[in-house]
């Protein structure tokens, strides 16, 4: 099963610019100064390693434990990651949407 926003983005010639277009509205509701564009993948700081290892760690169990008795696979597309983190409060949030196709 594939969000359906994310097939949406799919479907048009780029991703890249119905990624900055999500940003803009999630910073309309949640405020400009939340939101940070990275739509062209180039961080302004480097992530913290235990972070990385999270996201590491993530991933390897959706696909390890999850995804094997799901009754999907791994679909053919790109992941797309979102982070939220207002730069000053420490509290950081994220969305990992992954590509998935009944089997």
């Amino acid at each position: 099963m594939l969000n359906e926003t994310y097939r949406g983005m799919l479907a048009h010639k780029s991703v890249i610019r119905e990624t900055f277009m999500y940003g803009k509205q999630r910073a309309a509701q949640i405020g400009y100064e939340n939101v940070f564009d990275y739509s062209l993948g180039n961080p302004s700081v480097p992530c913290p390693e235990q972070f990385t290892a999270a996201m590491q760690e993530l991933q390897k169990r959706v696909v390890s434990e999850w995804l094997p008795g799901s009754g999907y696979e791994w679909g053919q597309a790109p992941d797309l990651e979102v982070y939220l983190d207002d730069g000053l409060s420490g509290e950081s949030s994220f969305e990992v949407w992954l590509p998935v196709a009944k089997r």
